[in-house]
């Protein structure tokens, strides 16, 4: 039914359907299956307590039937913002202060018995048919639904008001389960005119002059040997029972009558014999076949879809005014390196997150996110050797570190993770391996001081910025980034950058300028130049050398960008390597502000 309705063509003016829907998948009976496993969740908590999981609360408060009507949103933003995995009844009322008979209604407790459950379900369908309006044909669909699901909850209180033994809300839920599977929903329209859409037993002595029948495969019209009984086919035929040939017969009987006094017929199979609905074609359209009468004129046709030579047609974007426009906004407010390596790796991610700039939806991280975990041991570290800032880190320091660094990565964890839960499962292992990760630095750290080496902290997690000009650029840009620590060492200036996933020496090595641009592989190249180009003015003339610290390739320490021709590796930022690779960037920037040049997804 639901094939046909959507493909009907809007010259379709009166509609008429007797097929009953299946009540299984309405929205209705979705919302109250969502209503149940919200509730008997929260009920099956141990310890006695009444707590919601945020999956099921979301589930019910984003639900077409609620969304509109709740007036949740602020309550929703706050579970995702906060990262609540379970809430208790009532932290939802406080976290909702705007109370609504109908919020009341969804969240009320299931602990009075079945009864009260029912009515309670009850109340809910006739609120959300109560916003309903009579002027609109969605909503009057949407109210049929509706209907025929409090049609069912009303059946189910007058049950369980005369049979109090089973009062279970489990057992409530499967016995609702059964009988919705079974309910359908009627829509009535007009029955004199019009198009009518209805099953093949309420088409009996009536006669159309066209008539159009769907799915005639053999197994579907007639049914075959499909039969909805416990009784066996021999005890049936002893007993005189109807069985599958009767039923066929009176099929047989209705399809012909049906055509007796119509002029146009269509009869509609599948010809492919394997898939989704498939099968031989139904015995009666061989049947007309075999028997043709001389009046009858029959015809075949094949339909084939229409299958697109392409399946997917990359996105291309061409530059407008406006996108020129938003382009220059980025240029004077700041270009990151992380918005080049984006450009780079895909110009529509671009396109999205800069142009348009779209953000990601925020979402409940149940278990914590990678990006989350680097947060975390960023913080961590920044707090930790704040109280450094200009001074030379001395073995008594890092001692000092080791005692507060399990505060100082919970308080960091509290801060970044907000509500969400520490002590169990992965985010247990998540917060060990921070804490590890945190120590493993501090013990690199404490034996560069043991080998004598002066380290000075400069900055830590500090924004610089410099204004790039070039010719090849139509006007000044910002180039802008925040930088996770940059220190002297040595009589040199170290920029770091910290990395939580893995990073080998490889990845920040250089062989050639041409195709820097071309190949996301050199993202970090990239980026840590980027940083030398920003600091290199306040490095007071002192030698720059800009590189990684992987965490997850703790033993190679700080890996050194490095320049190699031939055989010599060039670790300092020279002014030779940095014009270098400011001419790289110019490309990719005037690529960028090409008007000519659509932003264009690879694949």
């Amino acid at each position: 039914l639901v094939p046909v309705l959507y493909s009907l063509p809007s010259s379709v003016g009166a509609l008429n359907i007797t097929m009953g829907y299946s009540g299984k998948n309405n929205p209705s009976q979705i919302f109250v299956a969502k209503l149940f496993k919200m509730h008997t969740n929260a009920l099956s908590r141990k310890g006695g307590s009444y707590v919601f999981y945020y999956k099921d609360v979301l589930d019910i408060l984003t639900h077409p039937l609620v969304e509109p009507y709740a007036n949740a949103h602020r309550l929703v933003r706050i579970i995702k913002e906060n990262n609540y995995t379970f809430i208790t009844h009532q932290k939802i009322l406080e976290l909702h202060p705007e109370p609504s008979s109908f919020f009341d209604l969804l969240f009320e407790k299931w602990i009075n018995g079945s009864v009260a459950v029912l009515k309670n379900i009850s109340a809910l369908l006739i609120a959300i048919k109560d916003h309903f309006s009579n002027d609109n044909e969605e909503e009057k669909i949407a109210k049929a639904f509706v209907y025929g699901v409090f049609k069912v909850i009303n059946k189910l209180i007058n049950y369980y008001s005369k049979h109090h033994h089973i009062d279970n809300i489990d057992t409530l839920h499967s016995i609702y389960k059964q009988i919705i599977d079974l309910a359908e929903v009627s829509f009535e329209g007009e029955p004199l005119r019009g198009l009518q859409i209805m099953g093949v037993l309420e088409s009996r002595v009536l006669d159309f002059e066209t008539v159009i029948i769907t799915s005639m495969n053999e197994g579907k019209f007639p049914a075959g040997k499909s039969q909805n009984s416990f009784i066996p086919y021999d005890v049936k035929r002893e007993l005189g029972l109807p069985t599958f040939k009767e039923k066929d017969a009176i099929y047989t009987y209705h399809f012909y009558h049906l055509l007796q006094r119509a002029k146009n017929i269509y009869l509609i199979y599948n010809t492919e014999n394997d898939g989704l609905d498939a099968g031989e074609r139904s015995r009666f359209i061989t049947q007309l076949e075999v028997e043709k009468k001389a009046q009858h004129n029959i015809t075949f046709d094949i339909y084939n879809p229409d299958l697109p030579n392409t399946a997917y047609e990359p996105i291309s974007v061409p530059k407008s005014d406006l996108v020129m426009e938003r382009l220059k906004e980025i240029a004077v407010n700041g270009f990151s390196p992380s918005a080049l390596t984006s450009y780079i790796r895909n110009p529509i991610e671009f396109y999205f997150q800069k142009i348009l700039r779209i953000r990601e939806v925020e979402e409940v991280e149940e278990n914590i996110a990678l990006n989350t975990l680097g947060t975390i041991i960023h913080e961590t570290l920044k707090a930790l050797y704040e109280p450094f800032i200009g001074k030379f880190i001395s073995e008594n320091d890092l001692s000092n570190c080791f005692k507060l660094l399990d505060d100082e990565v919970l308080k960091q964890f509290k801060l970044v993770y907000k509500e969400g839960e520490i002590k169990k499962g992965r985010n247990l292992l998540a917060f060990e391996v921070a804490k590890r990760n945190v120590s493993n630095f501090l013990k690199m750290e404490l034996e560069s001081v043991k080998n004598n080496e002066a380290i000075q902290i400069v900055a830590l997690e500090q924004t610089f910025e410099r204004e790039f000009v070039h010719p090849k650029l139509p006007f000044p840009v910002l180039i802008k980034g925040n930088v996770d620590r940059i220190e002297r060492r040595d009589g040199k200036i170290r920029i770091i950058d910290y990395k939580t996933g893995k990073v080998e020496k490889a990845s920040v090595v250089l062989k050639t300028w041409n195709g820097l641009t071309q190949e996301i592989k050199n993202d970090k190249i990239i980026q840590v130049l980027a940083y030398a180009f920003m600091f290199e003015k306040e490095a007071g003339g002192l030698p720059i050398e800009v590189g990684i610290i992987s965490f997850k390739n703790l033993k190679s320490g700080f890996l050194p960008f490095g320049f190699k021709e031939e055989k010599d590796l060039d670790v300092i930022v020279t002014p030779q390597i940095l014009n270098s690779y400011l001419e790289e960037i110019a490309n990719l920037l005037a690529e960028i502000f090409d008007i000519n040049i659509p932003f264009e997804e690879k694949i």
